[in-house]
């Protein structure tokens, strides 16, 4: 099913608890999402973000996890 959506974006936006209002990508209940792909924080935002995120071939994504009480490891 995955490589059938085309591009990590779209993998992204048919992510359950992930809500993609415009340019902004959310988690439902929370006002700040990050984004790590392979392991890096992606320090992109808005459109930037999005164009990343298209970039990426839905066959690419192994795995999408929300994590929404993050640990020590994923804070500033």
């Amino acid at each position: 099913m995955v490589s059938t959506l085309g591009t990590g974006f779209n993998v992204l936006v048919k992510t359950p608890k992930i809500k993609v209002e415009g340019n902004n990508i959310k988690i439902i209940g929370k006002s700040l999402a990050k984004i790590i792909v392979d392991n890096r924080l992606v320090e992109l935002s808005g459109e930037s973000l999005n164009n990343y995120l298209k970039s990426i071939p839905s066959d690419e994504v192994r795995s999408i996890e929300i994590i929404t009480n993050p640990s020590y490891q994923y804070d500033s």
